[in-house]
Order: C-alpha cells, then sequence, then structure tokens
C-alpha cells in the first residue's frame, strides 16, 4: 500500500499538474474510507442516483450509519434540506431533500426496509430514502431491480419487484413480481412493458437512470443507474483498471478542455466529473 501512495505522488508531481499539495493528501487519506452510494426520491422524481458518499460519523457518535449517509448527501447536494428529530421511537425524519410533510418519509438499506436511522453502514452498502407522495396512507409501494444483465449489443434484460403486502402474522414484507410496469430511462417513457414475471428487455445506447412506473399503483420507483458503452474504471479503454487509469483521470479533472462525453470519466456516477472521481477509483485500484 506504501507503495502505491508513493506511487500516485510521484505521478502527480511529475505530470506538473497545477493541484495544491494539501488536496493530494486529503484525496490520499479519503481513498482509505469505505463509500456507500445513495438514491433519494423526492415524492416525484428520482433526484439522485446511486451518488457516492466516504464514511463519515456526521452525528458524533462514533459508528457510521444511515443518519450519517443522509446528512453527507444532502451537505453536499442540498445544502439545508436534511433535518431530523427526536420522539418516543427514536431519531426521525422531519425534512427530506427539502420536503418537509410532516413525517411521511422511508429509508430502505440494500433494499430492505431499516429499523431506524441509527442502522449501522457498511462498505458498498445502497441506501434509499425517499418521500411518500401518499402522505395520508403510505400506500406508496417500494419496488426494486432484482436483477439487471446486458448482451454485448447493449441490450438490457431487467427483473422488477415489489412490495406487494405484508404477511398478516409477522409483518414480513410479500416481494412480488411488477407486471405492466412501463420502463423508464432519464424519466422518459420506453416501450419496453414487465410480463408477468416482472421482466422486461429494453435497447441502451448511453449512460442513463433506468427505472419504472405504473399506472394505478404508487411506487416508490426501483433504480438503476446504467453504464453503457465501457468498463467502469476503464478510462484509457486498455481492458484493464490499474493506475494508467487513475493517472489518465487525474490528468482529465485537471484539464482546462473537457470532452463532450464525460460518461467514462465520471467513475462515481454522480453526473459531475471532479477529483472525487480520481479517489474513488484510486480506492477501487488500490483494494485489488
Amino acid at each position: 500500500m506504501k507503495k502505491m501512495w508513493k506511487t500516485f505522488i510521484s505521478v502527480i508531481i511529475v505530470t506538473a499538474m497545477l493541484v495544491p499539495s494539501l488536496m493530494c493528501f486529503a484525496e490520499a487519506e479519503d481513498a482509505e474510507k469505505a463509500y456507500a452510494y445513495v438514491n433519494i426520491y423526492d415524492g416525484e422524481k428520482i433526484a439522485l442516483a446511486m451518488y457516492e458518499v466516504a464514511e463519515a460519523d456526521e452525528d458524533g457518535d462514533g459508528a457510521w450509519t444511515v443518519n450519517d449517509v443522509l446528512i453527507t448527501v444532502h451537505k453536499e447536494k442540498c445544502e439545508g434540506g436534511f433535518a431530523t428529530d427526536v420522539g418516543s421511537y427514536g431519531l426521525f425524519i422531519t425534512k427530506l431533500w427539502g420536503v418537509e410533510n410532516g413525517g411521511s418519509y422511508g429509508y430502505y438499506k440494500n433494499n430492505a426496509s431499516c429499523w431506524s436511522l441509527t442502522d449501522a453502514v457498511a462498505q458498498g452498502d445502497v441506501v434509499y430514502a425517499f418521500v411518500y407522495s401518499d402522505a395520508a396512507t403510505y400506500s406508496d409501494a417500494y419496488s426494486f431491480f432484482d436483477s439487471v444483465t446486458e448482451d454485448d449489443d447493449g441490450i438490457v434484460t431487467i427483473s422488477v419487484k415489489y412490495v406487494s403486502g405484508y404477511d398478516p402474522e409477522t409483518y414480513a414484507p410479500i416481494v412480488s413480481p411488477l407486471e405492466g410496469a412501463v420502463i423508464t430511462v432519464d424519466g422518459v417513457d420506453t416501450d419496453a412493458v414487465t410480463d408477468a414475471d416482472g421482466k422486461a428487455v429494453v435497447a441502451m445506447t448511453k449512460s442513463a437512470v433506468i427505472s419504472a412506473e405504473k399506472e394505478g399503483l404508487v411506487l416508490i420507483p426501483p433504480v438503476c443507474l446504467f453504464s453503457a458503452g465501457f468498463e467502469p474504471g476503464d478510462v484509457n479503454e486498455d481492458g484493464q483498471t490499474d493506475n494508467k487509469d487513475v493517472v489518465s483521470l487525474f490528468r482529465y479533472v485537471s484539464a482546462l478542455e473537457k470532452e463532450e462525453d464525460e460518461a467514462k470519466y465520471d467513475f462515481d456516477g454522480d453526473g459531475e466529473v471532479n477529483n472525487k472521481d480520481v479517489v474513488a477509483l484510486f480506492s477501487a485500484v488500490s483494494s485489488k
């Protein structure tokens, strides 16, 4: 690991990029942290898809929790848009993504309902926080992609499931295939509709957010951030993801001119190309 650090820093010096040395050390420190991903649904649309956040004990309780993840993502993408309070059942959300609706919010981790905001988070976890669009009866049904596969021609086969109800005795969620749902790409309806098994096929030609909607059913929509045409992290497109890609990405982020298509440089998938992508890619390469 020490050798990799020295190599990375040496490359930065040799390429003579005009980046403050303190920034380099800060990014190096961040690369040692764990990362989680966040989806946000604001009651009307998917506001954030698979946004990467670094481990941080934001509330100072000595653990990395769902609450910390939501504090971090709001600091970075929706400042002032998140608030909590403490009630008889513990910590609860009073504002999410700037929406205040009297407490009608939910949050899942890895497609399972959380017990509380203090649930622990680990490397690679996906936290999905949402505003109930039906704030009166909470009829919104949580849905998710059970599988997403792609062939060599960019044809994507997906399987969608949703929480169709709850067991009357155990209250455990009943998960069923979502039939008759229209697949959307970046919020636009496609011709693809799920069958009785919840499966559908859609042709993808670009990186985009895939989701689904169904008439007559209020859904917490499924989220898939699809990357097309390249292997994530293979910036120089040589078929491998290694230190050369880290250097290429660092050079690109530091350059004044950018390419029209930046998709392959957005390693963390947050829609922006910046130093966070360099840190995320270096962390991924270092962990191999």
